[in-house]
């Protein structure tokens, strides 16, 4: 319940795989499925990748993707686009 806090951004390393099952117990605790979120792929390399959606999208589309890049996902407000 502590990780579906919307006030907080909290950052979940390597969890390309277990994220969808963990997006929907965040939202059955409370976590708004709309809650900003950022999958950030094999940073700092030539081919890093930004992807902002929000918990809800970024676990339906990890889910039907397949890659083995590193990746880091964040949620909470400082995943949102600030541009």
């Amino acid at each position: 319940a502590a990780l579906a806090d919307p006030s907080a951004t909290t950052v979940v390393y390597m969890a390309r795989r277990t994220f969808p099952e963990l997006a929907q117990r965040l939202i059955a605790a409370g976590l708004p499925g709309t809650t900003p979120a950022l999958l950030a792929e094999s940073v700092s390399h030539p081919d890093q990748r930004l992807t902002r959606l929000t918990v809800a999208e970024l676990a339906a589309r990890i889910a039907t993707e397949a890659s083995n890049a590193p990746a880091v996902i964040l949620y909470g407000a400082l995943a949102a686009d600030r541009s």
